[in-house]
């Protein structure tokens, strides 16, 4: 009589508002699946606990950051350390310069849409200064995170740092734009959990009618391009017009919409499934994605923000028992 003592037991309790535990189901030989996905998100929070955080920033962006991410992971915050734009490029001075070949041979098969001399040189620079990144971050046990405040970082550079970002990604580090806090935990814990990449992008434009959202930004992480050699072309960043940004040819298949709101502390889930990419609009940012949303679009867009963490594999139960973990609103779609 151990289940019926049990849903007895759960009755009494949520009648005086008492239950604070959760019930597992599964056959005697099988692992509940709510007690796998439980330890997976815990091991997760974990890792990011103790990641090796590097953030390129000036000091009030890196302020930000570490308040806001406090304020959002409370003891499960990492440390964060903080390299000034300038560092980079004397950290990257002190390295070999690749050659142009080399250069193209990271991307993998990924060609240069219209070679000119800037988009090369902003290629093999991206090349230099990714491995200049990567051989900071691998000196320290933790898992490795990236977060760049990119718009400043071009003022520095002379180029977007889009090249950079999908390098690392492809090398294994987790590496989000625009020092954004958010995407920072989700794009970490996705990977933490997985152990691939996910995709990080704007909200560009929507349709209600076809219930479909247009997903952009001007880098990826090239693996995730729809064959090998991986599918996508290298192009001027799409604000800026500097070099250099990727459109990667992104795989068709179902994704998981994530996205964080620290400031009102709302996690947003949907379920959907990419039914088109390399569109090549030239009004939007490089790397661009057609949604089709399986919820409700207007109640998605209702409730979801911008910087939408992109996942092709579906882990909305761990998701949602971090929301619950950090105290978030947790709105599945």
């Amino acid at each position: 009589n151990s289940l019926s003592s049990a849903l007895s037991a759960r009755e009494k309790l949520r009648a005086v508002r008492a239950w604070r535990a959760e019930l597992a189901f599964s056959a005697p030989h099988e692992v509940p699946r709510p007690v796998r996905s439980e330890l997976a998100c815990l091991r997760a929070l974990a890792e990011l606990r103790e990641a090796l955080v590097l953030a390129i920033c000036d000091e009030e962006k890196a302020h930000e950051l570490e308040e806001v991410l406090s304020s959002l992971l409370g003891p499960w915050r990492p440390e964060i350390d903080i390299m000034a734009p300038e560092e980079l490029v004397e950290l990257a001075e002190g390295l070999p310069r690749p050659s142009l070949s080399d250069a193209v041979a990271a991307l993998k098969g990924i060609d240069i849409e219209q070679a000119t001399p800037e988009l090369e040189e902003g290629l093999v620079r991206s090349v230099q200064l990714a491995e200049a990144i990567e051989a900071k971050l691998c000196r320290g046990p933790g898992k490795p995170v990236l977060t760049l405040d990119c718009f400043s970082l071009m003022g520095e550079l002379g180029l977007a740092p889009c090249v950079i970002l999908a390098l690392l990604l492809e090398r294994g580090v987790t590496a989000v734009c625009e020092a954004d806090p958010g995407a920072l935990v989700l794009m970490a814990f996705y990977h933490f959990l997985t152990g691939s990449q996910a995709w990080m992008a704007n909200l560009a434009r929507f349709d209600l009618a076809s219930k479909t959202i247009t997903l952009a930004h001007c880098t990826a992480c090239p693996s995730l391009s729809a064959s090998w050699p991986y599918r996508g072309v290298l192009m001027s960043h799409f604000e800026s017009g500097k070099p250099v940004a990727l459109d990667i040819w992104l795989r068709r298949r179902p994704v998981l919409l994530a996205n964080i709101q620290p400031g009102i502390k709302r996690l947003v889930l949907a379920r959907g499934r990419l039914i088109d990419s390399g569109i090549g609009d030239e009004g939007l940012c490089r790397t661009q994605a057609l949604v089709e949303l399986e919820g409700d679009i207007e109640a998605f867009l209702d409730a979801t923000s911008n910087h939408h963490v992109v996942c092709y594999e579906d882990i909305s139960d761990e998701l949602r028992r971090l929301g619950r973990k950090l105290g978030l609103e947790v709105i599945s779609l």
